[in-house]
């Protein structure tokens, strides 16, 4: 029981060892500049994952609604329902979604709209902290 410990032991100063020496080298040339997202990005960041949610929820709602009535009812829910009558639930549940998604994003929307000015120098001049 003691050799296979050892060895791991072994393989992993070994693995420690090597790291340590490669890093300095590895970022000896690689200059990073670091800096935080303003409102603005942030905002627009979440408009697109809202979005893209959006689409994907709507996609999947109906595709599972879909299943359940056809489940329930016995048979595929469009085979009785005239297609006007199918499209109009479809766009009134998409409707919906989309107002949802509108009202959790009114309040990144005025975040950003105001000026990203005043962010941006305090971030070039750089935050101390108290």
């Amino acid at each position: 029981m003691a050799f296979p410990v050892a060895m791991l032991a072994a393989t992993l100063w070994y693995v420690d060892t090597a790291i340590q020496s490669m890093t300095p080298n590895a970022f000896a040339n690689v200059q990073v500049e670091m800096r935080g997202a303003s409102t603005g990005q942030v905002a627009g960041l979440a408009m697109v994952q809202a979005a893209v949610a959006g689409v994907a929820g709507s996609v999947l709602g109906l595709r599972a609604a879909a299943l359940a009535v056809s489940a329930v009812v016995g048979h595929p829910v469009w085979q009785d329902l005239p297609p006007v009558s199918l499209w109009l639930s479809a766009g009134i549940a998409v409707l919906a979604g989309v107002l949802g998604s509108g009202l959790r994003l009114l309040s990144p929307w005025r975040a950003n709209r105001g000026s990203d000015l005043a962010e941006r120098q305090l971030l070039k001049r750089g935050w101390k902290p108290a």
